[in-house]
């Protein structure tokens, strides 16, 4: 009994051997071109240089957007894992000369092993992309709201990136400056009327349907607090960076005043000081402005 188990066990690890041989074979065309085409494009980025002397400036949510591919890319490799892994065990199984009890346990630990480890991985990527997408989309509408800015004499910065961070704007113009952390949030569709889309800001916290939070708000904090940092050693002269803090798509009530403005994207444009007790000059401008547009040009590398 156990010796022809034995010998079944060598005949389907045979069988996977030869089918894996053929796998190669088959596939042995495209593994060809995928080199083909890397060594290509290897070379054409070490001989080919582009005509551009300057770079434009990041789009609103480019991080995400970038984000967004990779995810996308890593999706696509872990189905396409999950999708050979079935492949072997389908083709053990129909090359065999008979069904027996070793090949169909191989096949069943193959497919089930592969799928125990690729599920929960796949479920994670699909989740982050789904929050990645809603923050690229939050970060373009608002960046769409802030770019009309630009006709009243502001410069107007998207997607500025640092070490650790990116700031998702940042406005400078004869107010002062101000970094713009955008935040999308999802509501809960099974709470009715006009509280399902209400957030209330009491200066120290912010009370969202579900309950209370204050990380939006630190992170707004820490953001601006580190762009004045750097503005302000790039500059040569202090430079003080005030906080927004916006929600697309919500409204907002204040029933309280805080170091951190919260506001509906259509009131940004509406919540600047007629009459700052510090507005920034035409050159002050100017050079904030070069400082952040030499940080904030896109890659070469993508």
């Amino acid at each position: 009994m156990i010796q022809r188990f034995l010998q079944e066990l060598a005949g389907a690890v045979s069988l996977v051997a030869i089918t894996g041989v053929l796998m190669v074979v088959f596939f042995l065309p495209t593994l060809g071109l995928a080199w083909w085409l890397a060594r290509s494009r290897r070379r054409f980025k070490a001989e080919m240089l582009d005509p551009f002397t300057t770079l434009p400036l990041r789009p609103p949510g480019e991080s995400q957007r970038i984000c967004i591919e990779e995810l996308k890319e890593k999706l696509d490799e872990s189905l396409i894992q999950l999708l050979l892994a079935a492949m072997v065990s389908g083709l053990v199984v129909v090359m065999s000369r008979q069904i027996n009890g070793p090949l169909i346990g191989f096949a069943l630990v193959v497919t089930l092993g592969s799928f125990a480890w690729l599920a929960p991985k796949i479920v994670r990527t699909i989740n982050e992309l789904r929050n990645r997408e809603l923050g690229f989309m939050g970060e373009r509408v608002v960046g769409e709201e802030l770019n009309q800015l630009i006709r009243v004499g502001f410069e107007i910065f998207h997607d500025v990136p640092f070490e650790k961070f990116n700031a998702d704007h940042v406005l400078v113009g004869p107010p002062g400056v101000y970094v713009v952390e955008t935040k999308a949030k999802r509501k809960d569709a099974r709470i009715k009327g006009f509280a399902r889309a209400a957030v209330v800001y009491d200066g120290q916290r912010l009370k969202f349907p579900k309950g209370p939070d204050t990380t939006f708000l630190q992170q707004a904090r820490l953001t601006a607090k580190s762009v004045a940092k750097w503005l302000s050693s790039a500059t040569g002269e202090p430079v003080k960076v005030s906080p927004i803090l916006t929600f697309p798509g919500w409204a907002v009530e204040r029933s309280g005043r805080g170091d951190v403005n919260v506001l509906r994207p259509d009131e940004i444009k509406r919540s600047f000081p007629a009459r700052p007790e510090s507005p920034l000059s035409a050159d002050q401008i100017k050079r904030i402005s070069h400082q952040l547009s030499e940080r904030c040009r896109l890659s070469r590398n993508g």
